[in-house]
Order: structure tokens, then sequence, then C-alpha cells
């Protein structure tokens, strides 16, 4: 799945600084611990949180300079993964999903698009790797397939295009009209009278 690029202007100040918090929990006291481990470890076990609390981290690097060094040098890189991690799974993302499910009045604590909650954050907490799509035609008809594009806009664009590919399309009567497996459709939210939503593992396209 490959969503057309989000628009940054869309990211309002509550979104913003939920994932800021996230990044500074999973970042500062994930990354912050194990660095005091291997600064322990260097030290021979005599040195620890207790002595970053007293002595601050000048402090601390003066007093321990080579082993102060070696865990300064362990954080930056442990950082740097890390933020590559969350940033590339978009687990701030995740983590306000679930507190939007499973605590009360956190309303408005996040601003995402209804398609980007549904069509990329509920599919990583599902475990799947594809979205699969049944899209009820005003007209009538059906088509399904697995969703290739969509768009990051906000909530109020009525008219959004997105893609299939791997489709099937049925007439009104429910007669399949055959496609080529890797044909991609566009298609218009302004002609669906309902997107039905699936998440998958990855589905073959027929040899």
């Amino acid at each position: 799945m490959a969503p057309i690029p989000e628009d940054k202007t869309q990211r309002g100040t509550l979104q913003e600084l939920a994932d800021a918090l996230v990044y500074s929990a999973f970042i500062t006291i994930g990354v912050g611990l194990v660095s005091l481990l291997i600064l322990a470890a260097a030290t021979g076990w005599k040195r620890g949180v207790a002595d970053l609390v007293q002595l601050g981290v000048g402090g601390l690097l003066r007093a321990v300079p080579n082993e102060g060094v070696i865990a300064l040098i362990a954080y930056v890189i442990f950082s740097l993964a890390a933020a590559e991690f969350i940033g590339a799974n978009r687990l701030g993302a995740t983590v306000r999903a679930w507190v939007e499910d499973h605590l009360a009045k956190t309303e408005g604590l996040s601003d995402d698009p209804i398609w980007w909650t549904v069509l990329d954050t509920r599919l990583r907490q599902s475990k799947k790797s594809e979205v699969f799509l049944n899209i009820r035609l005003n007209e009538g008809g059906l088509y399904s397939g697995v969703l290739l594009h969509f768009p990051v806009v906000g909530d109020d664009q009525a008219d959004k295009d997105f893609a299939i590919w791997k489709a099937r399309q049925y007439t009104k009567d429910g007669k399949l009209v055959e496609l080529e497996p890797d044909e991609v459709v566009l298609l218009n939210t302004r002609s669906c009278g309902a997107i039905e939503v699936r998440y998958a593992d990855p589905v073959a396209v027929p040899g």
C-alpha cells in the first residue's frame, strides 16, 4: 500500500503534541535506561542512576570520563535507531489510537483524517499487511480489490480519488466482469455509496 504523501498542513497542534510526547517517552526513558545500564557495566556497577541524579550529566562525565563518553555515544546511536523505528512504524499514531479506544474523554486527541486512521493506523494494529475493500457504487454494482493509493486530506473534502488493484467488478445483477489482476482501478468517493474495509494478508496475483 502506498498512500499519497501527507499534506503536513492537515496536522494540528494536538496531534503534533501527542506524537512528540510518545516519541519523547519511548526515546528518553527507554534509551536512557539502556545507556545507564551500559554506564553501570562499564564502571563495574559502581555508577548508575543515583550518580546521574546527584552529579548531573556534566558531573558524571567528569567523574568517569571514558565510561561516560561510551554511555553518551550509546545514547546517541540508540536514540537515532529508536527514532527511525518509531517513525517507520508510526508508533505514535498507534499508541494514540489505543489511548482513544481504551480511555474515556480522549476526543480531540487526534485530528488524523478518518481515511488515515482506518487505512493506515488500524492496519498496523491488526498486524496485517494489506487493506481489502468492497466498494458499493451509488449506481449499483460493486468493485472489490486491494487498496493501492488513498488520499491523506481533511475529512471535510467530500471528493477523494483512490485506487485499487487485484480488482474484481460486479454489475448491478451480480455478474462478474473480468479484469486483469495487475490493472489499476481509479475511483472517487462521490460515486461510492459505501466502502467496506477488511485487513488481510497479501493477496496473490493469479499467474
